[in-house]
């Protein structure tokens, strides 16, 4: 007698991986070969690994649950080595598989089919069935091979999450994580520059309400968007929604969360009005909305928080956001009078939707943004 293993076999063009449902035999058990030993998913059906020679079932290589990818090795087969049933089929044969429709699986989230990325059908049925996204499986230690989190380590999750004394998350962050969510679906790349704040700092003393540096930027990315719309589209399907109008929402934290109130036609009105409007929608609460009246970028200043430097995430309905780093001191060589003073700088961030634009019509924004902001006057 001879031992020879039962492998994964391919079921189809573009199937790469499926996961063992059942046996449908049991150890010891005599087949014949095309006999059904057991049942796995792909992401599409259930489907039948068939017994490649007629003989003896003698141990199984993989449990239910277990994600396998093709060729994978599922059980052993004692045969006898003498007759023509011994031929061992190739994981690349065509295999016997019988069909069985299933109820509908959540699509496979757009991630590598190995290591601790992959999801098996079972696991991503689950997810959809509670509400849950990829995300929320960050925190769930996999058991799987490869460190793949299995639908049983949900499972084991879920029921050591009933434990503890977990509060409900509060409404605002609950819509910022899905506006994060549905973000992040998008392929996003960012540019950055370093700007020199003294012109700025100098014009805004003239300017009614002191503009800050918040409202410099929102009144700049506006003029530079309308200049060249291209970043301010929304692609929709196959067609490019090109805005007629360039309101600017500013990023504000709130209650745990984030609210954009909008500065509307942010290109063409002053920065004196600009600066009075943000402060009214901040006392009123006033956040954009409406087909006709939605903001097509926006500005955040995390500079407020003492940071230099980072990548913000643009809201789903916008394809670009600029942010604004805090101000630091630097030596700066004065030309004119061939000396080093000191002087404010601060790093921009222009972060986009990349399927929209690429980095040489990003830079250029960019660059537009910066030079109106180191020129002030040209904004008035």
């Amino acid at each position: 007698m001879a031992r020879e293993p039962i492998p994964l076999p391919r079921f189809g063009e573009g199937v790469a991986t499926a996961e063992l449902v059942e046996w449908l035999v049991e150890e010891g058990a005599t087949v014949k070969r095309g006999d059904d030993l057991a049942e796995v998913q792909t992401a599409k059906a259930v489907l039948t690994v068939a017994a490649p020679s007629d003989g003896v079932l003698c141990e199984f290589s993989a449990a239910p649950g277990d994600e396998l990818e093709v060729g994978d090795q599922i059980g052993w087969l004692e045969v006898d080595g003498a007759g023509s049933a011994t031929k061992t089929a190739s994981p690349d044969a065509p295999a016997a598989t019988s069909v069985k429709p299933i109820t509908a699986v959540a699509p496979a989230p757009t991630v590598a089919i190995t290591g601790a990325g992959y999801y098996s059908p079972r696991l991503r049925a689950r997810l959809n069935e509670l509400g849950l996204s990829a995300a929320d499986l960050a925190a769930v230690p996999g058991t799987g091979r490869g460190g793949r989190v299995t639908a049983d380590d949900l499972e084991q999750f879920l029921a050591e999450l009933d434990q503890l004394d977990a509060n409900k998350a509060p409404a605002m962050r609950l819509a910022v994580a899905d506006a994060m969510r549905r973000s992040w679906h998008r392929p996003l790349a960012t540019v950055a520059r370093r700007i020199e704040l003294g012109p700025l700092l100098e014009h805004r003393r003239s300017v009614p309400g002191r503009p800050s540096l918040t409202i410099y930027g929102a009144k700049a990315l506006g003029v530079a968007l309308a200049r060249d719309p291209r970043l301010a589209c929304r692609l929709v399907g196959t067609k490019l929604m090109e805005p007629k109008r360039f309101h600017i929402a500013i990023a504000k934290e709130q209650d745990d969360g984030i609210v954009l109130p909008m500065l509307r036609d942010a290109d063409t009105t002053s920065l004196g009005e600009l600066a009075e409007t943000h402060s009214h929608a901040l006392d009123d609460g006033h956040v954009h909305s409406g087909a006709n009246e939605r903001a097509v970028a926006t500005v955040t200043n995390y500079g407020t928080l003492k940071i230099t430097w980072a990548i913000p995430i643009p809201p789903p309905d916008h394809s670009v956001i600029l942010g604004i780093g805090k101000p630091d001191l630097v030596p700066i060589w004065d030309p004119t009078a061939g000396t080093w003073g000191r002087g404010k700088v601060c790093e921009l961030t222009l972060t986009f939707d990349h399927r929209i634009g690429d980095g040489a019509g990003a830079a250029a924004v960019l660059h537009h943004i910066a030079y109106q902001l180191e020129h002030p006057h040209e904004l008035d």
